[in-house]
């Protein structure tokens, strides 16, 4: 019986030592996985599988408070608010339910009352927004617009989501050349697959496709480079931009 168990614990770590080898991490790390009897693996897989049961319950409890309180509701709520209470958090709230639902002009009017104020007139983060919104809209030429001038007047502003709604502003309105330079610039800074998904994208629109096959083969070299907990939300770009190559 106690041979067994010497053999259980063994295969334990054996099976930790592998994972961790297929997942990239160092040989130093894989070494003390399979030499450090049941800590080793115990603490690994606690790591790797810890966040995504959390991630999972997370999600299911969000899920369940999607059900109880509608969008709708939400925006009669704060519709309600930013009548008594006109802040500018409660306008942004306001703004974004707006977008979530789908009704865009209401949204940037909102964006425009309080841009219109000197204080937050080229806040980056209304501004930013804003350009989703006309995105949304297809009105690429404003939401391009919109970015320039954020980016013009915070020079000092960096958000890798700015950087990627430019990139598919400048090749929704054909400018490739500008977008490519933006979507290799992302590829080092991005650090999901989103941003991947939508350069896969532009590649196939350009009809490259030996560009497009290598990129699709690196999501998938860096999907599984991911951690765990970080991998089950980006699953769906790796699944959408594989449906979209076959």
């Amino acid at each position: 019986m106690q041979l067994l168990s010497y053999a259980a614990i063994l295969a334990w770590q054996a099976h930790g030592a592998s994972h961790a080898l297929m997942r990239g991490y160092p040989f130093a790390v894989c070494a003390l996985i399979f030499f450090v009897p049941i800590f080793g693996p115990a603490l690994y897989f606690a790591y790797e599988v810890g966040p995504t049961l959390y991630d999972g319950l997370k999600r299911k409890y969000r899920s369940f408070l999607a059900k109880r309180h509608s969008p709708f509701k939400e925006l009669i709520h704060l519709q309600r608010q930013v009548k008594t209470h006109p802040t500018l958090e409660n306008q942004q709230r306001l703004a974004k339910i707006y977008y979530q639902i789908g009704q865009f002009n209401e949204a940037i009017v909102l964006m425009d009352n309080l841009l219109a104020q000197k204080v937050f007139s080229t806040c980056p983060y209304l501004l930013l927004d804003k350009a989703h919104a006309y995105f949304a809209m297809e009105e690429f030429n404003h939401a391009l617009a919109t970015l320039n001038f954020m980016f013009d007047h915070n020079t000092d502003f960096e958000s890798p989501h700015a950087q990627l709604l430019l990139a598919r502003t400048l090749s929704a309105i054909g400018e490739w050349q500008k977008a490519n330079r933006e979507f290799e610039r992302l590829e080092s800074r991005y650090h999901g697959l989103e941003a991947s998904f939508y350069y896969l994208q532009h590649l196939r629109k350009l009809k490259n496709l030996s560009r497009a096959t290598e990129l699709l083969k690196h999501m998938r070299h860096r999907y599984q480079r991911l951690p765990q907990h970080y991998r089950s939300s980006q699953k769906a770009w790796l699944k959408q931009a594989e449906r979209e190559q076959s």
